[in-house]
């Protein structure tokens, strides 16, 4: 929220960033054992050598707000509609259970395939 009332992203661009990045990994395996695969052989332990740097920075660049600022829900709003376009509700709905109906059944195969 704070990168879009920022002016630093779009909501589309900070949900296209966490769909396409870290939400799909993350719906294959959770964070923590993406880390400690992103550290090749050495594990988390060489994630964080490789990474504290960065994401020590990324820590001290987050949102230092502690309550909503009273333009949150209009920005968010309008950025949603754009994203949103002419979908309903209920089209969204649909869209969104049927692509985690696609990702679980994939997985499945994909375990099933692995025994």
């Amino acid at each position: 929220m704070d990168l879009v009332l920022r002016g630093v992203a779009t909501v589309d661009d900070v949900d296209r960033a966490v769909r396409c990045g870290p939400g799909l990994r993350w719906a294959a395996m959770g964070p923590h054992l993406l880390y400690d695969l992103g550290g090749g052989e050495e594990g988390i332990r060489g994630h964080l050598e490789d990474l504290a740097g960065v994401k020590e920075g990324m820590l001290r660049d987050l949102a230092t707000w502690t309550t909503f600022p009273p333009e949150t829900a209009d920005a968010l709003a309008a950025g949603l509609a754009a994203e949103k376009g002419e979908r309903s509700y209920e089209e969204l709905v649909a869209e969104r259970d049927a692509l985690l109906v696609e990702y679980l059944r994939a997985r499945r195969e994909r375990r099933r395939d692995a025994t």
